[in-house]
């Protein structure tokens, strides 16, 4: 049966403020946004307390992650780095949290777990209270006071191979198990000797173990048919549910593999040419940590080393994107897939030069379980360095309809350098007079702005140093489509890029703003 849970010995509230407000207790109208109050308990399911330099130790140790169907979007380590204040965007969340050692027998060492789904909606406060209960099966023993009339130097052990505990006819304490993968079941051993001197041994089983469980084996002298050693010893086992939180187990390892390509196999092209490859990577619990590293890129100064992509900045990753390098999330909590992909895009992988490249990428899931592959590309030169511009995220050929989530970005790749990049507006609507009225042109070379350098860095354009000589430039306009889109009709924007060479590429993208 259900047992009472313990006194919180642990608590903590989260919540952080994206908006200041006079009142702490106004939740102000954050478009999307909502407020996450969580306090978080760690019980063992007694109803002792547990000591106070115990709590300290807990808090310590305990990780809170926050998720959401996109994965891993925060994590705590120790209570102390928990900000006051949490808003987070509307949507389903699981809140978890870990603390406490995992360890395969001990009578000191706990382990507790926490899991709770939550909502957050616009405008509200959501509380939470993530409850973290023991994650061990914990086995106690109780022998009859009639033993001692059978047995001398009794005692009982109980484990599994990875590790077990002895429970001497005196021993009132309780032992934690981790269960290894794959292992249902406790053994036990029970040992003495009897009053005319011979061993007493009896053997046997708990079958079927739970987490957050407790067995209490309960030893008891019958006095009636003799057993082994003319004894005759019964061994009950009772089944305590003390609390069960997540059922959640881990099977595997993660693992690294290749989209359509062998991991294991280097990747060859010609610079230009080549395609983009997609790493997988399969995990049964959230990552802890995502690790993408490689010396020879390091050496290019291409990418910051390492990489993590569960703890890395907005900054680090909007780099990685302008270099063309993405990470996403395929999650399925429901089926127990915590699944990632990470995608060296076209635009990354010819925009190395010729030469020999390994990109080591590790997963390491919250259980401390890790995987890890390899990605080898071989890169030949290609026959032409003429500027290339292409784009993942616009139809270059065609017109694009301008709506809230369009992403103007295309990439521009110049292995010899950019000398001019010349941008031409051509519209009915967004003319030059108008053009003028904001302090631009309707023609400028963000290589050399002159005059419209200011304004041409405030709506997001790259300009000058920032330009010229880059053999690798993203041309990112997305800031500039919320002007864009107060302006009905067709409009184009020339791009002309020549390199130090003298050799020319132009691409025109063409945005159609509807009307409302």
């Amino acid at each position: 049966m259900k047992r009472v849970l313990g006194t919180a010995v642990v608590s903590m509230m989260i919540g952080m403020a994206a908006v200041s407000c006079s009142d702490k207790d106004e939740i102000p109208d954050v478009s999307g946004e909502g407020k996450l109050t969580m306090t978080t308990v760690i019980t063992d399911g007694s109803t002792q307390d547990v000591y106070e330099t115990d709590t300290e130790v807990l808090a310590e140790k305990c990780v809170v992650f926050i998720s959401s169907g996109k994965g891993l979007i925060r994590k705590y380590e120790g209570l102390d780095e928990v900000p006051g204040e949490l808003w987070l965007k509307t949507g389903e969340y699981v809140a978890e949290a870990w603390t406490g050692d995992s360890v395969s027998a001990s009578f000191d060492a706990k382990f507790y777990k926490g899991y709770q789904p939550f909502t957050i909606k616009k405008g509200e406060n959501t509380t939470v209270t993530l409850t973290c209960g023991i994650a061990n099966v914990v086995a106690s023993v109780k022998y009859d006071t009639e033993v001692a009339d059978a047995l001398s130097d009794y005692s009982i052990r109980i484990g599994h191979a990875r590790g077990s505990l002895e429970f001497a006819g005196n021993e009132t304490r309780k032992g934690y198990f981790m269960m290894p993968d794959g292992v249902t079941d406790l053994n036990w051993t029970l040992t003495g000797r009897t009053i005319d001197g011979k061993t007493f041994t009896k053997q046997g089983i708990i079958a079927n173990v739970k987490r957050a469980t407790e067995y209490r084996v309960n030893v008891k002298y019958t006095g009636n048919l003799p057993d082994v050693g003319g004894v005759s010893i019964n061994v009950i086992v009772d089944e305590t549910e003390i609390m069960v939180n997540d059922e959640f187990v881990i099977t595997a390892a993660p693992v690294v593999s290749g989209v359509d390509f062998n991991l294991e196999d280097t990747q060859q092209g010609v610079s230009g040419e080549m395609n983009s490859k997609m790493v997988y990577v399969s995990a049964a619990s959230w990552l802890q940590s995502l690790v993408v590293h490689s010396e020879e890129l390091e050496t290019m100064g291409l990418m910051p080393n390492p990489i993590d992509f569960i703890t890395i900045t907005d900054a680090d990753r909007d780099n990685l994107l302008k270099k063309g390098i993405k990470q996403i999330y395929q999650c399925d909590e429901s089926k127990g897939e915590y699944n990632s992909v990470i995608n060296f895009s076209s635009v990354f992988v010819n925009s190395l030069p010729a030469g020999e490249y390994s990109i080591d990428i590790t997963a390491t899931d919250v259980n401390g379980m890790t995987g890890r592959g390899v990605l080898s590309l071989s890169v030949e030169q290609g026959s032409s360095n003429a500027p290339t511009i292409v784009s993942e995220t616009l139809d270059l050929a065609g017109t694009n309809i301008v709506t809230p989530d369009l992403v103007a970005k295309v990439d521009i790749n110049v292995p010899n350098g950019v000398e001019t990049f010349f941008v031409e507006i051509i519209s009915e609507t967004l003319n030059a007079e108008v053009l003028e009225s904001v302090g631009l042109a309707a023609e400028f070379d963000l290589a050399h702005p002159g005059d419209l350098e200011e304004v041409l860095t405030e709506l997001g354009f790259p300009t000058g140093d920032d330009v010229i000589g880059k053999t690798y430039l993203p041309f990112d306009i997305t800031m500039f489509m919320e002007l864009l889109v107060a302006f009905e009709g067709q409009h184009q924007f020339k791009l002309t890029v020549t390199d130090a060479e003298g050799q020319a590429v132009t691409a025109t993208l063409t945005f159609l703003v509807e009307g409302q």
